[in-house]
């Protein structure tokens, strides 16, 4: 334990991913926070589900923006939501899209309007479909239109008219045909006035396959 809380960053930057797997929640909350900060995503990708249970505010802030560019669904799912809620933009920016399939309703309500505002279109895709007959009416309203292009059609068929009440005409235009093309009847309706020349265009080439 002695020789854990001694590791320095550069001698941290040496380990290689596997050893990282073998740490218990004892001897992560040992390592200092230069060695923390030292984390690569490959390192990160290797901690356990246990470990990240465990792991609290400090440890979690230590962590620099490029680790979380390793983190697995295995790993969100034990983390606390007001641990994912408070974190920085730019690091949760920095997300693998392969977790976000992990957000459950209720971390996902409680990401502020600036963390969702931060997801890209890789990262919405990652969402399960289920979650957005689940999420905040008002989420959507802080989803940029450039994170709207990588919703899918297994998510879009999910939406209802009150989430789609949300959406402004930036974000609509921003949807794909295909995602459209998926949507319930009432939703597609409800947008249908907002569609962009291009989105039409791509309705009916749909239609004609």
């Amino acid at each position: 334990m002695d020789l854990v809380q001694e590791m320095t960053a550069d001698m941290f930057a040496e380990l290689p991913a596997d050893a990282i797997a073998g740490f218990k929640a004892k001897a992560f909350s040992a390592l200092s926070s230069e060695a923390l900060g030292a984390f690569d995503a490959e390192q990160f990708s290797e901690l356990s589900a246990k470990v990240m249970k465990s792991i609290n505010l400090d440890q979690f802030e230590s962590l620099s923006p490029d680790a979380f560019a390793g983190f697995q669904s295995s790993q969100l799912k034990k983390i606390k939501a007001d641990l994912l809620a408070g974190m920085d933009p730019e690091t949760f920016s920095a997300i693998n899209p392969d977790a976000f399939s992990a957000f459950t309703p209720k971390k996902i309500n409680a990401l502020p309007d600036d963390l969702i505002g931060e997801i890209n279109p890789d990262q919405l895709s990652g969402f399960k479909p289920a979650i957005f007959k689940k999420m905040d009416d008002e989420l959507f309203e802080s989803f940029r239109p450039k994170a709207i292009k990588g919703l899918t059609p297994d998510q879009t068929a999910k939406m209802n008219k009150v989430a789609a009440s949300k959406f402004d005409v930036d974000q609509i235009q921003s949807i794909k045909p295909e995602c459209l093309a998926s949507m319930p009847k009432s939703v597609f309706n409800f947008f249908e006035d907002d569609f962009s020349a291009k989105q039409i265009a791509g309705l009916e080439e749909l239609e004609s396959v």
